[in-house]
């Protein structure tokens, strides 16, 4: 099923080895972000993200990412309107 089909989001999970960087292209102008690392440390738009931290943005076309440490996880989700 395509990303958004039929959901008001769209869910994304990424596993990253140390330094890797990423970039996550926003579906629509009026959709909202949010990171929520599961494990590991991130970057996000500038922002240092450890274990269990949450980032929402809004008004955003695109999402800078990057993993400060091995096996780091993300997930990624996308509030479509």
């Amino acid at each position: 099923m395509p990303a958004g089909a039929g959901r008001p989001f769209a869910a994304s999970l990424g596993r990253f080895a140390g330094r890797a960087e990423a970039t996550y292209a926003v579906k629509s102008s009026r959709s909202r972000f949010f990171a929520f690392v599961v494990t590991g440390a991130f970057e996000v738009e500038g922002r240092l993200l450890h274990k269990r931290d949450g980032l929402a943005l809004w008004y955003v076309q695109e999402v800078e990412l990057k993993a400060l440490s091995n096996d780091a996880l993300v997930l990624v989700l996308e509030l479509l309107n």
